[in-house]
């Protein structure tokens, strides 16, 4: 018999995994084993020239950013889209940026010194130009209660 004309009978290939099975000590084998696939989210994706928030953000950091002030949530939401299109830390907080999710300069400037208190960034106010903010990782005891 050639070795070109030789083809598997699929009943060989079964018995095959079922003797490499065998020798595991594992149970009878009525099938090969097979690899699962990977599981895909189906999340939509921003289209080319899209804005889009860069991430992982630690979910802790948002926890915490929602107690300071009522539009916590969206300060901070902005400070990670500033470090992720600006791509550096330090960022600088523009009003342009601020008026993309409708939050007052003023408004920014006080959620950003509770953010400060609380040890989420550590931010520069200069008089008349934008602030520069530093986005800080959390230390353990800073962490909200689940």
């Amino acid at each position: 018999m050639n070795v070109t004309d030789f083809q598997a009978d699929p009943g060989d290939v079964e018995a095959h995994f079922c003797r490499v099975n065998e020798m595991k000590a594992t149970a009878q084998c009525k099938e090969p084993p097979r690899k699962l696939p990977k599981a895909k989210l189906d999340l939509p994706r921003p289209d080319k020239g899209e804005h889009f928030i860069k991430g992982p953000i630690p979910l802790n950091w948002i926890q915490l950013a929602t107690t300071c002030g009522g539009r916590g949530t969206e300060v901070g939401l902005l400070l990670w889209y500033a470090a992720g299109w600006q791509k550096r830390n330090p960022v600088k907080l523009t009003a342009t940026i601020c008026k993309q999710l409708g939050v007052h300069p003023k408004t920014t400037k006080r959620v950003l010194i509770r953010m400060e208190e609380v040890g989420l960034i550590k931010a520069k106010f200069h008089r008349g130009r934008s602030p520069v903010v530093t986005l800080l990782r959390l230390e353990a005891s800073a962490e909200p209660d689940e």
